[in-house]
């Protein structure tokens, strides 16, 4: 057998044992045909994402059960958008309730599944393929916030924060390695992480803060070549 083929296997193990984690460890999510999501935030996201897919691609600009005098919430739409775009599509343009809410339970508990292989490439490219193993199988197995986040009913836009930071980092170190279509990849991700989080601007404020630091670094004392600014200019 060869390494490739291990290589993927162990891939597919990871995310198998990230999933069973993310919804196997889940009790009363789905209870006699109800979608019981977990806290207050889901519930949110759920009536959202459920307007959306009955209206698509029309979203609700304001929840009126969110606060009297109906509280414009400002959420970025990104989150909503794609699992309400899934289950327009899977319900053939008239998905019904039930549907909506079972996609979106498995919703962030599928996107935490998926950051395991990002985040093997994102190792592996930085420091080896031990390194990018170890880092899936610890992302894969990872307590605390970043696993409730990304569990099934826990419909809240986080675990896609997470997915898409380390794929913009994966995208930007293959558009630095090979100029080309990965850094329109890698600013339409940047794109799409702005539209799951308000916060995101940081985000910005660090690759800015590291290519500062490099082209620093590069020219003193031991003057080192630094990235391209071209593909990063690009993503931007």
């Amino acid at each position: 057998m060869s390494l490739r083929v291990r290589l993927i296997l162990a891939l597919i193990a990871l995310c198998g044992l990230s999933l069973y984690f993310r919804a196997g460890t889940v009790p009363a999510v789905f209870d006699h045909g109800f979608v019981n999501f977990v806290e207050t935030d889901p519930w949110y996201h759920s009536r959202a994402i459920e307007h959306l897919a009955m209206n698509f691609p029309w979203r609700m600009p304001a929840d009126p059960y969110s606060l009297y005098g109906a509280q414009e919430v400002p959420t970025p739409p990104f989150f909503d958008c794609a699992i309400a775009m899934a289950a327009w599509i899977a319900g053939l343009g008239h998905p019904s309730q039930h549907l909506i809410d079972v996609m979106a339970a498995w919703y962030p508990a599928l996107l935490g599944a998926l950051i395991v292989p990002v985040v093997f490439l994102l190792g592996r490219k930085i420091f080896g393929t031990a390194a990018g193993l170890m880092a899936a199988a610890v992302v894969a197995t990872l307590p605390g916030h970043f696993l409730r986040t990304g569990m099934v009913g826990y419909t809240d836009h986080h675990v896609m924060e997470s997915l898409l930071s380390a794929l913009f980092f994966l995208l930007l170190l293959m558009a630095i390695e090979k100029p080309g279509g990965y850094a329109i990849a890698a600013g339409a991700t940047l794109g799409a992480y702005l539209l799951t989080f308000h916060g995101g601007s940081f985000f910005i404020a660090v690759v800015i803060g590291w290519v500062l630091f490099e082209q620093i670094r590069s020219r003193w004392p031991r003057k080192e070549p630094a990235p391209p600014l071209r593909p990063i200019l690009w993503a931007l």
